[in-house]
Parts: C-alpha cells; sequence; structure tokens
C-alpha cells in the first residue's frame, strides 16, 4: 500500500514539475572541482532516492538474511555438512550416526557458523554440540 502512495504521489509531482518547466531549469551540481548542471526535475527525483538506495545496499551487503536456509524437505546432518563446508570455512565433525540424523525443523541462518548453532539449540536434547571458534569447527554427535 506504501508503494502505490509513493508512486502516486511521484507521478503527481513529476506532472506540476513539468507543467511549471521545472525541466528546464538547470542546477549545478557540484562534487569537489567537478561542476554539472542537470534538470531540476531530474534531481528532484533522484536525490531522495540515493540514501534509501545506499542504504539497503549497505544492510544487504552486511546482513543478508538466510543466507543460508534448509527448509524444502527433510535433510539430514550429512546432507547439511556438505552443503555448508562447499560453500563456507566451516568444517563439521560428524560422531557415529550423526550423519543420518534427521532435520526436520525450518532452520536458517546469516551465516554458517549460525545455522549450525540453531541447529544445536533446535535439537538440543538429541544432539551434543561443541564450537571451536579458533579453528571455526563443530563437533556434532548423538546425546545417548
Amino acid at each position: 500500500m506504501g508503494c502505490v502512495i509513493l508512486s502516486l504521489i511521484l507521478v503527481v509531482a513529476v506532472r506540476a514539475l513539468i507543467r511549471t518547466g521545472a525541466w528546464k531549469h538547470l542546477v549545478p551540481v557540484k562534487y569537489k572541482e567537478f561542476s554539472v548542471p542537470l534538470p531540476l526535475l531530474f534531481v528532484l527525483i533522484v536525490v531522495p532516492f540515493l540514501p534509501l538506495g545506499g542504504a539497503w545496499w549497505w544492510l544487504h551487503k552486511t546482513f543478508p538474511t538466510e543466507n543460508f536456509s534448509f527448509s524444502q524437505k527433510t535433510w539430514t546432518l550429512g546432507e547439511i555438512k556438505e552443503r555448508l563446508e562447499d560453500e563456507s570455512r566451516l568444517r563439521i565433525d560428524l560422531q557415529g550416526k550423526a550423519a543420518s540424523f534427521p532435520i526436520a525443523r525450518k532452520v536458517s541462518g546469516a551465516c554458517a557458523s549460525d545455522l549450525v548453532s540453531s541447529i544445536c539449540e533446535l535439537y538440543a536434547k538429541e544432539l551434543q554440540c561443541d564450537h571451536n571458534p579458533k579453528s571455526h569447527a563443530f563437533t556434532i554427535g548423538l546425546r545417548p
């Protein structure tokens, strides 16, 4: 709904600026020694979106949502281990029959270690997890 209202405001503003001839007025945009004359209409449309675009890019790059996610089927710890070790520096040592342990719930995380930590928290009664942050390694086994 917010996008529709924003779009309508933008359309009305552009029409008003065109009718008043604002597109004929040039505004000097200066950066250090450079100066570029741009139409006022262009400046009024583009400038408000620059901070929003920059903030979105930085947030998306810094905090990817669900960078790693396992939800479409029941995964085994062995399958999750293979995928995470292919896509990250994380190393997972599965002891005993832990490789065939099924993960039936949706698990996700911004990074591989976050995802494995969430698996260990969700299945704390069934799994025994040890994490060595220096070597980026997890040791996972089934509880007796």
